[in-house]
């Protein structure tokens, strides 16, 4: 099984992976073992909540931000949330 951790930069929460969210990928990290996956993904987690007051979870993927850290989207027209995150997918799926 290949794990695939994804750190994500954009104006929504990584789990909804709208069209074009690969564009949003900061960095990606690839593990053919779960228990080397999560070791990754538990010290990014520690980090992160280190840098930022709010997260949300949903299943092994978390959003953390900061409120008012904003930028503007030219699709928009207007100032919105950053979003950065943690994505987590085995074969290409999301993992729960």
């Amino acid at each position: 099984m290949l794990h695939e951790i994804f750190y994500i930069r954009s104006f929504d929460e990584p789990w909804w992976m709208l069209e074009g969210w690969q564009e949003n990928i900061v960095s990606r990290k690839s593990f053919s073992n779960a228990g080397q996956a999560q070791k990754y993904f538990d010290r990014e987690v520690q980090a992160l909540s280190l840098r930022f007051t709010e997260q949300k979870r949903q299943g092994r993927s978390i959003a953390f931000w900061n409120p008012g850290d904003l930028a503007y989207c030219s699709n928009c027209e207007e100032d919105l949330q950053v979003y950065h995150g943690l994505l987590w997918l085995v074969n290409n799926k999301l993992v729960n």
